[in-house]
């Protein structure tokens, strides 16, 4: 119910309001996926991380704000997408995040070792940025139906 009607604006932006993690090694990715976002929705808030490790330190910062989605790279050094993953899903604060892995990987073992981990979704990263748009946006809005796995 919108109790302020001149502003219904205001009310949907506080409801879409999001945080997502990102993490991937690799900088070109990371800056296309933020330029993804401000296309979707200017009020979703970015976080990155270039490894696995780095995605910890952020998800268990006592001044970060949890995110609403964790998008998971499989292949970085030090702590890859795998490890990761299997962290995230045994510390109990963050467990129930869905991950979704963001890969360049079309090997079906890769895709079904992480959803038996516990992704939520695996997606190979496609080669247009307007597709790369698309699945941000469906997986956003909480509609993985629509979003083409390969």
């Amino acid at each position: 119910m919108n109790f302020l009607p001149g502003f219904p604006l205001i009310t949907k932006l506080k409801r879409m309001s999001k945080v997502v993690l990102l993490v991937d090694d690799d900088a070109d990715d990371r800056e296309l996926f933020a330029e993804a976002l401000l296309q979707i929705n200017e009020a979703v808030r970015s976080l990155f991380a270039k490894n696995g490790y780095e995605a910890l330190e952020v998800l268990l910062s006592p001044n970060s704000k949890l995110p609403d989605y964790i998008f998971l790279d499989l292949n970085m050094p030090l702590m890859g997408g795998k490890d990761c993953l299997k962290r995230i899903k045994e510390i109990p604060l963050i467990k129930d995040i869905p991950v979704i892995v963001l890969t360049t990987s079309k090997q079906p073992e890769d895709k079904e070792e992480m959803i038996k981990l516990g992704a939520w979704l695996y997606i190979t990263k496609p080669d247009y940025f307007d597709k790369l748009v698309y699945l941000i946006r469906s997986v956003l809005s909480k509609n993985p139906d629509k979003v083409s796995l390969y």
